[in-house]
């Protein structure tokens, strides 16, 4: 199970990296049968149970997180493990 940020203000931006990503090399790679759903991984938990008890104490109290993007992490899920493959600073 993934834990998602789903950020309310920069939400704009995260969409135009997302469309500005698929617009090089990983073009054949774009799910255009799924609608995009701008995210950033923060985790995983390894049930339902506990991801739902993670994000109950993460909801709890109200928090503002305030950030960039920095650089991006491309990689592939395997075995249940996320592998990084290569890194990108993003030049701010």
């Amino acid at each position: 199970m993934h834990l998602y940020l789903l950020p309310d203000q920069g939400r704009a931006v995260i969409v135009q990296l997302h469309y500005r990503l698929y617009q090089g090399p990983l073009a054949p790679y774009l799910r255009a049968d799924l609608p995009y759903l701008p995210h950033i991984t923060m985790g995983m938990a390894p049930d339902e149970e506990q991801e739902h008890a993670l994000c109950a104490g993460l909801n709890g109290g109200l928090r503002e997180i305030r950030g960039r993007i920095a650089a991006l992490t491309v990689g592939a899920l395997r075995a249940q493990q996320f592998e990084p493959l290569a890194s990108f600073g993003l030049g701010h």
